[in-house]
C-alpha cells in the first residue's frame, strides 16, 4: 500500500474541495484591507442601530478582534479593487455544547452590492459546514429589515424578538433571532455529528493559503 500516495490524494482532494468553497469577488481578510473594513464598521456604528455598539471601538481594537479569532474565517468582498463588505462568524456561546452553532456577521457598505452580499454568504455558509457547523444564527436589529428580508430569502427562520433589549441614540431597539439548519436538515442524529473543526485547522488540513 503506498501510503504516501494516499495522503497526498487526500491532501489534493481537500484542497480542491476547500478552494471550492469561495466564490468570485470574496476571500480572505488581508491586513491591507483594515482602513476599509474599519470604515464600513464605523459606518453603521455612527450612522444606525443595526451594530449597536455606541461608539467604534478603535482600529486596533476592531483589528485584534479579527486576529484573535482562529476558530473562524473573516472573509472580504471585493469589486474593482475595493472593499464593499465584510462577514465572519463566532460561537454562539462559549460552552462546548454550542460548538456546532455560529452566530453570523455581514456587513456591507450602504451602496450597490453587486451581488457580492449573497456571495459573501454563501461562502461563509460553505466553509461553516466544512468545520461541521450545523446551524446558523442571526441576531438583528428589528429596524434593520433589509438584513432579515435576506435572512428569510436565504431560508432563516424568525424564532423570536426581544422587546426593547437593546438602547441606541435614546432609543429602545427590539432584537431578531432568526436561524437555519445548514447540515442535512432538521433529520440529522445529533450523534452523527462531527467535532466542530477550528478555522485555523480546516486550513492546514487544506495545505494551501488563500491570500
Amino acid at each position: 500500500m503506498n501510503t504516501n500516495l494516499e495522503s497526498g490524494q487526500k491532501e489534493k482532494q481537500a484542497d480542491c474541495s476547500f478552494k471550492s468553497c469561495f466564490i468570485d469577488g470574496i476571500r480572505e481578510f488581508k491586513i491591507q484591507d483594515l482602513d476599509e473594513v474599519y470604515e464600513i464598521y464605523c459606518y453603521y456604528v455612527d450612522h444606525s442601530n443595526y451594530n449597536l455598539d455606541l461608539t467604534p471601538e478603535s482600529k486596533e481594537t476592531f483589528l485584534n478582534s479579527i486576529v484573535s479569532n482562529p476558530d473562524f474565517p473573516f472573509l472580504v468582498a471585493e469589486y474593482d479593487g475595493k472593499i464593499i463588505g465584510y462577514g465572519t462568524a463566532h460561537h454562539y456561546r462559549p460552552k462546548a455544547g454550542y460548538q456546532h452553532t455560529a452566530e453570523l456577521t455581514i456587513y456591507f457598505e450602504p451602496s450597490n452590492h453587486h451581488g457580492l452580499s449573497h456571495a459573501l454568504a454563501d461562502t461563509l455558509t460553505n466553509i461553516l459546514r466544512m468545520q461541521n457547523v450545523r446551524q446558523e444564527i442571526g441576531c438583528i436589529t428589528a429596524s434593520n429589515k433589509p438584513s432579515i428580508a435576506m435572512g428569510l430569502r436565504r431560508g432563516f427562520k424568525e424564532y423570536g424578538r426581544l422587546k426593547d433589549a437593546a438602547i441606541k441614540a435614546g432609543e429602545f431597539c427590539d432584537v431578531v433571532w432568526m436561524s437555519r439548519v445548514i447540515q442535512n436538515g432538521d433529520a440529522q442524529k445529533a450523534s452523527d455529528l462531527k467535532d466542530f473543526i477550528p478555522y485555523s485547522v480546516l486550513k492546514s488540513y487544506s495545505g494551501k493559503t488563500l491570500n
